[in-house]
């Protein structure tokens, strides 16, 4: 859901995202975005109205919403990803996966920023929206919280 609620993202098996419009009732797809190999796992909506999404693929995508642009690509992780996470004012991105990494990278460039390990597969993560702290949750039922 877009912060402005103006929006949602919805994405499924078939690599397939569709943008809603949630103003018109009922709400209606405008948009369709493709790019990634496989299943989406994750979508996530900074202030600024870029989107990014993920998947099995290992990559994410990050996305221009109001004419499905593609604008950016991150070579992320090792294995499928299981999570994605905007800041307040949308420069970082954290996302995490089964290869037991959660990683904060900037949206405006892709570089990484930290690569941060679990034990364990992760399942989700957040970053705070002043970026002081990040938290994550593992397979094995264990919580990190990151500063």
């Amino acid at each position: 859901l877009a912060p402005d609620l103006s929006f949602m993202i919805t994405a499924a098996t078939d690599g397939v995202m569709r943008l809603w419009k949630v103003a018109s009732q009922p709400p209606t797809v405008t948009l369709e975005f493709r790019g990634h190999i496989g299943e989406i796992t994750c979508t996530a909506c900074a202030s600024t109205g870029l989107f990014a999404s993920s998947g099995v693929d290992s990559s994410i995508m990050l996305w221009e919403p109001r004419n499905a642009k593609h604008v950016g690509l991150i070579k992320a992780h090792d294995g499928p990803i299981t999570a994605l996470s905007f800041n307040r004012d949308g420069k970082l991105l954290v996302s995490a996966s089964v290869d037991r990494t959660c990683k904060i990278h900037s949206s405006l460039t892709g570089k990484l920023i930290v690569s941060m390990n679990h034990i364990h597969r992760i399942t989700c993560a957040s970053i705070s929206l002043d970026a002081s702290c990040v938290v994550t949750g593992a397979g094995d039922g264990t919580m990190r919280l990151w500063s």
